[in-house]
């Protein structure tokens, strides 16, 4: 039986409530947030034992995830982060 994971539960209600064309994937430690096209959003990596901190990864034009910003990743509580990546406030995910 496969066990239940409530982050990606709570992802994936987030964009299902939104009419977001994604789909949310748990891989290797995290969690990727995939457009129904196939193409890479963005993707959250939990900050440690906290489930609710994830670091915010994009998709660089090196074709691999990345850490936004140049000083380290960028971390927020998992709520504020999937309304940041809907948001795209600084024009990298969509």
């Amino acid at each position: 039986m496969k066990k239940a994971d409530s982050v990606l539960d709570r992802m994936s209600e987030f964009f299902d409530k939104k009419g977001s064309p994604v789909v949310v994937r748990r891989i290797n430690k995290g969690y990727s947030i995939i457009h129904e096209s196939g193409e890479p959003v963005a993707r959250f990596r939990p900050r440690g034992d906290d489930s609710n901190c994830v670091e915010i990864l994009w998709w660089s034009h090196r074709d691999k995830w990345d850490h936004i910003g140049d000083l380290g990743g960028l971390f927020m509580d998992l709520e504020k982060a999937l309304e940041y990546v809907l948001s795209d406030p600084i024009g990298i995910f969509w």
